[in-house]
């Protein structure tokens, strides 16, 4: 049962930190992956235990044209150290978004998130994310997305969240 409490402030409950600053991707430089920032959980103030994965995007596409997103999460223990994909609450390393409809006649605007779900009970101290927007448009068209992400923790052994 949920208190009234969380029902009307679930935010005092979640803590969300920048993982991707916003860029823009062209043609010319889509298809590689951006690894964002190391997001230190133990400075979270409280250990939290899930996670959820959210990465705005916005595109513009010549008509005909699509794009995909690609998000994985990973960790490590240390900063230097090698890291690691972390699976999501399904149990896949990779989700992606399918931006775009080859069966358009016109020029297409897209704004939507990809959300993924983690538990993070066993994930080491560090995360952060990777997005790898890939158009499908030849490098001498226009086609853009931009793409940001942030990492909304919640389940904190403390709460409200710091």
């Amino acid at each position: 049962m949920t208190s009234v409490a969380f029902q009307h402030d679930v935010g005092a409950y979640l803590k969300a930190e920048i993982a991707l600053n916003p860029e823009e991707v062209s043609t010319t430089d889509d298809g590689s992956e951006r690894s964002g920032y190391a997001v230190d959980r133990q400075g979270l103030g409280s250990p939290c235990l899930s996670a959820k994965l959210v990465v705005p995007y916005a595109a513009s596409l010549a008509a005909a044209e699509t794009a995909t997103v690609k998000v994985n999460l990973q960790d490590v223990t240390t900063t230097t150290g090698t890291w690691a994909d972390y699976d999501d609450k399904d149990g896949s390393t990779a989700n992606t978004a399918t931006i775009g409809s080859t069966a358009s006649t016109a020029a297409q605007t897209v704004n939507d998130v990809l959300e993924v779900d983690f538990d993070i009970g066993s994930a080491k101290r560090y995360l952060r994310v990777q997005v790898t927007p890939t158009l499908t448009a030849s490098a001498t068209e226009t086609d853009t997305v931009d793409v940001a992400a942030v990492i909304v923790f919640g389940g904190a052994d403390v709460n409200p969240a710091t």
